[in-house]
């Protein structure tokens, strides 16, 4: 964090689970940690990737993004993961049979409800981990009023595999289809900046083009968030797979009817 704080950038973006070692989103802990953070990088927000227990002892995969208010307090948004990993954040049936919440790796996590964080007046699209794959949940984020999506993941899970750069890419889809930028960081996998062209910016290691994996580093981007109206919906953020879908029964259909055909015959 004393890395960026020459910069005394706007916001800084941690992975997920970085909150983890530190404490539990919602706490006082939690707080004075965020307000640590924000000092020591001399930010002005800050959004990490961590956990969170609710009153009724459910544990969420969550996002919080901490910024002060006009008294200098510091004010939390939670966002909670939505698309759980099966087998990985909750057991399948574990609803119905509670026993199997003891198998889950990291815990029998919750679902939570799609929503946008507000950063100084612009709306931000979080996603967490593998929910960048999920194109229909990061346009409802765009369709809700994003005007930037930020991805936090761990893919420690693909060391010394090429898995981890094949999901960076998904991100770079993700801002086409929507036409909105993307901030990407990873603990143990690829970050950098994607623009709405498709244009990424990723942090490299020692050799030129080799993207840094399973490596400290930190970025810096200077990134313009201009506000959108509804008129600049992406074709894709409008309809959704309902064009492809209709295109996929053009193609099918006379397929099927000469098959049909033939077998009368």
């Amino acid at each position: 964090l004393g890395n960026v704080a020459p910069f005394s950038p706007d916001l800084v973006v941690l992975p997920e689970s970085a909150f983890c070692e530190f404490s539990l989103f919602g706490t006082p802990r939690g707080t004075a940690t965020a307000d640590w953070m924000l000092k020591t990088a001399d930010a002005k927000a800050l959004l990490a990737g961590g956990s969170r227990i609710n009153a009724d002892k459910e544990l969420f995969n969550s996002a919080a993004l901490y910024g002060r208010t006009s008294s200098g307090l510091v004010d939390e948004q939670i966002y909670d993961k939505v698309h759980l990993v099966p087998f990985g954040e909750y057991i399948p049936g574990d609803e119905l049979i509670p026993a199997l919440k003891k198998f889950a790796p990291v815990g029998s996590c919750s679902r939570g409800e799609p929503k946008l964080l507000d950063f100084n007046g612009f709306k931000l699209g979080v996603a967490i981990c593998f929910e960048d794959t999920d194109s229909q949940l990061v346009r409802k984020f765009a369709d809700m009023g994003a005007d930037a999506l930020i991805f936090i993941t761990n893919d420690s899970w693909f060391y010394g595999s090429e898995e981890t750069e094949q999901h960076a890419w998904q991100a770079v889809a993700r801002a086409v289809e929507t036409g909105l930028p993307v901030i990407r960081v990873g603990n143990s996998g690829v970050s950098g900046v994607i623009y709405p062209d498709g244009t990424s910016h990723w942090l490299e290691g020692d050799k030129k083009g080799e993207l840094l994996i399973d490596e400290a580093g930190c970025g810096y981007a200077k990134v313009m968030l201009p506000k959108k109206d509804s008129k600049s919906k992406t074709p894709y953020t409008r309809f959704g797979d309902i064009p492809l879908t209709i295109l996929f029964v053009l193609v099918l259909s006379p397929i099927f009817l000469r098959f049909s055909f033939h077998r009368k015959k």
